[in-house]
């Protein structure tokens, strides 16, 4: 289960639950989190804001509030407004090949990221909690607050740049990855005076800790392309560590495509004529068994002529737009390739230099990019014994504390979204139907206020594998030492194994097309909100509800 709701689910069930099961709660609960430690250095903790700048330890707020009659506590979920997904930036026309091993900045996809998809995100699923005692009703923001992640602190860095010979040549760099970062998550852009106030602002340490090492690459990139100096004084000699080879051998890539709009078809005859194994790229198309060898799985060639060799010259002659868009691209890679194969750079005659790429500056620019990630260059180091903390920062938003639905309703809701997303998933043929039909398993036996039966549960399901059941029965470990049934314990199972949403390789990162992509959006909105809906009931008390267990 998403760590961020098991967290709260603690909150609520260590303020409600009864005396005679506090203890084992608390050591049950010590075993997720630190409960006395605000300052970390190592390990997981957790604890309370009072909505400044002080925090106390969990444990103390807990037994604070307990003293104070716990009336009743409330989780919340709030529907998230879809958030803009659209990236402003001005994207080179040459990615790197490592690009991969980059964070990724923004995503592409339509205009608006529904509120499933930002789960994925950090903070892009809020997490409240009401309380409401003899003496106060309070409502508390959760989140999290993480040790530094990169030993050269955005601080350190503006010092070392401010040392380089020439500071607004890396300034520069800095600004143009720092706007990129945030048009792409839909912030305002930094302007040139602005960026040495931002860069000590929380909101940059923040970016700092999501892209430094990637804006602490660009500055050398940049650096090398133009032949500017920057160096690493000895002071901050300890924070950044030499690139070391992750290969036996650095293979540089060759890099070669239409720079814009799709060349034509004599512009491609040019292009192919201009290097000097004009011979072998006739021979490779004149042979579809060749063609596809050569290119692999990584194009369609449905559309791709069948012409013989002697022919091509003449027909690239000819081409229409139509055909240059079909085959345009196919024919610039084999080119590429028969670069990369000969150990020659691609020739670009100099009227085809705004149709092709890339040219000298860029090619620099990848080339040191790509050496960089290699054995060139230096990297920040990290820290190797990060810390965290779980947050209740208490918010002056109101709540309508008493707005929740029964818990036989929400568990309905639930069931009926799990049959729909189980049932399109069936049709795809996806990979998560597992998931579904696992977490349908628990939610049918979610129900009473008896201890659950894992072991009948698992004779019952023996064609199941065992590690399917291994996540339930972490969870019903953690939480059956407050007295909860299996209405509640079985529902969080339930609700961690529907939660598909969110992290690399999840749900949300397949894709369909026509109608399957219409019904794949529904039945992740209605899914998303359902299980919500369904975790707000579980994770919500009134007075003498935990008593009577």
């Amino acid at each position: 289960m998403n760590s961020n709701r098991v967290f709260l689910a603690l909150a609520a069930g260590l303020l409600t639950v009864p005396e005679r099961h506090l203890h084992e709660s608390w050591t049950k609960a010590g075993e997720f989190c630190k409960l006395d430690a605000v300052n970390l250095e190592t390990g997981v903790g957790a604890a309370i804001g009072d909505g400044g700048n002080s925090r106390i330890a969990f444990r103390q707020w807990i037994e604070k509030r307990r003293a104070e009659g716990v009336i009743a506590v409330f989780a919340a979920v709030p529907q998230m407004q879809a958030r803009p997904a659209v990236c402003h930036e001005d994207d080179a026309d040459f990615e790197d090949e490592n690009e991969d091993e980059d964070e990724d900045y923004c995503e592409d996809g339509d205009d608006q990221r529904p509120a499933h998809m930002m789960a994925g995100f950090a903070g892009g699923m809020p997490m409240l909690l009401g309380l409401r005692t003899h003496r106060a009703s309070d409502l508390y923001a959760q989140g999290t607050v993480s040790g530094p992640r990169l030993l050269l602190s955005h601080q350190l860095f503006v010092r070392l740049v401010q040392e380089q010979d020439s500071p607004a040549f890396h300034w520069s760099t800095v600004l143009s990855e720092l706007n990129q970062f945030r048009a792409c998550n839909g912030r305002a852009e930094i302007a040139s005076t602005d960026l040495i106030e931002h860069l000590a602002s929380p909101e940059a340490e923040r970016e700092w800790e999501f892209m430094g090492d990637q804006i602490f690459r660009e500055v050398q990139v940049e650096a090398l392309t133009f032949d500017e100096p920057f160096v690493i004084p000895p002071e901050f000699a300890h924070l950044v560590e030499r690139v070391t080879p992750f290969l036996d051998r650095f293979e540089p890539r060759i890099w070669l495509e239409a720079c814009d709009a799709d060349p034509s078809g004599p512009q491609l005859l040019q292009l192919i004529e201009a290097q000097g194994f004009g011979d072998r790229i006739w021979q490779i198309v004149g042979n579809r068994q060749l063609v596809q060898d050569t290119l692999q799985d990584d194009y369609d060639l449905a559309k791709f002529p069948d012409i013989a060799p002697a022919e091509w010259p003449d027909y690239l002659a000819r081409m229409s737009d139509e055909e240059s868009w079909e085959i345009g691209q196919e024919l610039v890679e084999l080119v590429r390739l028969e670069c990369e194969r000969t150990g020659t750079q691609p020739c670009i005659p100099d009227n085809l230099k705004e149709v092709f790429g890339p040219d000298d500056q860029e090619r620099r620019r990848l080339y040191f990019r790509q050496r960089l990630q290699h054995d060139l260059g230096w990297r920040i180091g990290v820290t190797h014994a990060p810390w965290m903390l779980y947050v209740l920062d208490r918010v002056d938003t109101a709540m309508p504390l008493d707005a929740r639905r029964e818990l036989s309703q929400s568990r309905q809701e639930f069931f009926a979204a799990l049959y729909a997303i189980r049932d399109f998933a069936v049709h795809v043929e996806s990979p998560f139907v597992a998931a579904f039909e696992f977490a349908l398993h628990l939610a049918a036996h979610a129900e009473g206020q008896g201890s659950p039966d894992l072991a009948a549960m698992r004779r019952s399901d023996a064609d199941r594998p065992p590690q399917w059941w291994k996540s339930a029965e972490q969870i019903v470990g953690l939480f059956s030492p407050f007295g909860w049934g299996a209405d509640r314990l079985l529902g969080l199972a339930a609700i961690s194994s529907a939660d598909v949403f969110g992290a690399m390789g999840s749900w949300n990162d397949q894709g369909f097309d026509g109608d399957d992509d219409v019904t794949f959006r529904a039945v992740s909105k209605r899914l998303f909100a359902a299980l919500n809906r369904y975790y707000e009931s579980i994770v919500s008390f009134e007075t003498g509800e935990q008593d009577r267990r």
